[in-house]
């Protein structure tokens, strides 16, 4: 659940600047959130990561973490924290996450953080042939048609097995994830 998570981790392509945002209960889950990633990343696109830059912040002391990196062939970059001079992609994006997220934010903001990034990777970049970062990244064509507005009311279909006979087929709900919805099949 996100909304229990006190940490995030970014990951932003560096290319692209197509970004992943992983809420985390402890730093120490930064080494399986990176691994589920780049087993994403490389599953979508068949590339293989080759830099990870790190800011200086503690995720990098766990040896699990390190040695990984080692023996999947990644460079590592340390980058000092809170220097945008050396970090500025980094700075400037989490800094635009919270701004963004905080205009959002009521009670939830883990799904607002994450509905920040979802929505980031949505939006066109100047200079980059006025593509978005998810269509330079997966080089496919975006349908934003099923978006809401952040907090709206919506309502939600309860499938013929959740239900009795006479029960409501739908039920009200507020809108706190703009992302698509994977259901199980």
């Amino acid at each position: 659940m996100i909304g229990r998570c006190r940490y995030y981790v970014t990951f932003i392509n560096n290319f692209s600047c197509y970004t992943w945002i992983l809420p985390m209960k402890k730093m120490s889950q930064v080494h399986s959130h990176f691994q589920k990633l780049k087993n994403q990343v490389e599953k979508e696109t068949g590339r293989h990561i080759h830099c990870l830059r790190l800011d200086g912040g503690k995720e990098h002391l766990f040896d699990e973490f390190i040695s990984c990196l080692q023996c999947e062939v990644i460079r590592k970059e340390f980058l000092c924290r809170h220097t945008p001079q050396e970090n500025g992609v980094g700075e400037t994006k989490n800094r635009h996450i919270l701004e963004v997220a905080h205009t959002m934010l009521h009670f939830y903001w883990g799904e607002a953080t994450s509905t920040t990034i979802y929505l980031m990777n949505w939006c066109t970049i100047n200079g980059v042939h006025e593509l978005t970062p998810y269509e330079i990244f997966v080089a496919k064509k975006l349908i934003r048609s099923y978006l809401k507005v952040f907090e709206s009311i919506v309502d939600i279909y309860i499938p013929n097995e959740k239900r009795q006979k006479l029960d409501l087929k739908l039920e009200k709900c507020i809108m706190v994830d703009t992302r698509p919805i994977k259901r199980d099949t």
